[in-house]
Protein backbone atom coordinates (compact mmCIF):
# COMPACT_ATOMS: atom_id res chain seq x y z
CA UNK A 1 0.00 0.00 0.00
CA UNK A 2 1.55 3.43 -0.89
CA UNK A 3 0.37 6.71 0.34
CA UNK A 4 1.57 10.32 -1.18
CA UNK A 5 2.77 12.24 1.63
CA UNK A 6 3.18 16.04 1.70
CA UNK A 7 5.82 17.61 4.43
CA UNK A 8 5.72 21.90 5.82
CA UNK A 9 8.20 22.79 3.42
CA UNK A 10 5.85 21.24 0.05
CA UNK A 11 7.81 17.97 -0.85
CA UNK A 12 5.96 15.38 -2.02
CA UNK A 13 7.43 11.63 -1.48
CA UNK A 14 5.30 8.81 -2.01
CA UNK A 15 5.85 6.15 1.01
CA UNK A 16 5.13 2.24 0.12
CA UNK A 17 4.83 0.27 3.08
CA UNK A 18 2.61 -2.54 5.41
CA UNK A 19 3.39 -5.11 3.30
CA UNK A 20 3.34 -8.13 5.46
CA UNK A 21 6.45 -10.77 5.08
CA UNK A 22 4.53 -14.00 4.74
CA UNK A 23 5.77 -17.09 6.82
CA UNK A 24 6.61 -19.87 5.00
CA UNK A 25 6.20 -23.33 5.90
CA UNK A 26 9.24 -25.82 6.37
CA UNK A 27 9.97 -27.88 3.01
CA UNK A 28 10.38 -30.82 5.23
CA UNK A 29 7.34 -31.41 7.70
CA UNK A 30 5.52 -28.44 7.18
CA UNK A 31 5.67 -26.99 10.69
CA UNK A 32 7.00 -22.99 10.65
CA UNK A 33 10.71 -22.29 9.05
CA UNK A 34 12.68 -19.64 10.82
CA UNK A 35 15.94 -20.69 8.69
CA UNK A 36 16.91 -21.79 5.53
CA UNK A 37 18.99 -24.05 3.63
CA UNK A 38 22.36 -22.22 3.12
CA UNK A 39 22.71 -24.17 -0.49
CA UNK A 40 19.41 -23.99 -1.87
CA UNK A 41 17.54 -21.40 0.24
CA UNK A 42 14.34 -23.71 0.94
CA UNK A 43 12.61 -23.10 3.82
CA UNK A 44 13.53 -25.12 7.67
CA UNK A 45 12.46 -25.34 11.06
CA UNK A 46 14.28 -25.76 13.89
CA UNK A 47 14.11 -29.99 13.95
CA UNK A 48 14.25 -30.54 10.25
CA UNK A 49 17.73 -28.43 9.43
CA UNK A 50 21.00 -29.75 9.75
CA UNK A 51 22.85 -26.80 11.78
CA UNK A 52 26.87 -27.02 11.58
CA UNK A 53 28.09 -24.55 13.73
CA UNK A 54 29.10 -21.70 13.18
CA UNK A 55 26.21 -20.63 11.60
CA UNK A 56 25.27 -23.16 8.63
CA UNK A 57 21.92 -24.91 8.02
CA UNK A 58 21.23 -27.50 5.49
CA UNK A 59 18.27 -29.23 4.16
CA UNK A 60 18.16 -33.03 4.53
CA UNK A 61 19.27 -33.04 0.54
CA UNK A 62 22.28 -31.19 1.09
CA UNK A 63 23.70 -33.98 3.98
CA UNK A 64 26.58 -34.61 2.05
CA UNK A 65 27.53 -30.72 2.08
CA UNK A 66 26.60 -30.54 5.77
CA UNK A 67 29.06 -33.58 6.84
CA UNK A 68 32.05 -32.45 4.62
CA UNK A 69 31.25 -28.76 6.00
CA UNK A 70 31.44 -30.40 9.98
CA UNK A 71 34.79 -31.66 8.89
CA UNK A 72 36.33 -28.81 7.27
CA UNK A 73 36.54 -30.55 3.75
CA UNK A 74 34.87 -29.54 0.75
CA UNK A 75 33.03 -31.58 -1.39
CA UNK A 76 33.06 -31.94 -5.20
CA UNK A 77 30.89 -30.50 -7.61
Amino acid sequence: MCERMVFPDGTVAIVCGGHRRRRKRCTHCRDWAAFECDVCDVPLCRRCRIHVPPNWDYCRAHRAEARAAAAGLRVAQ
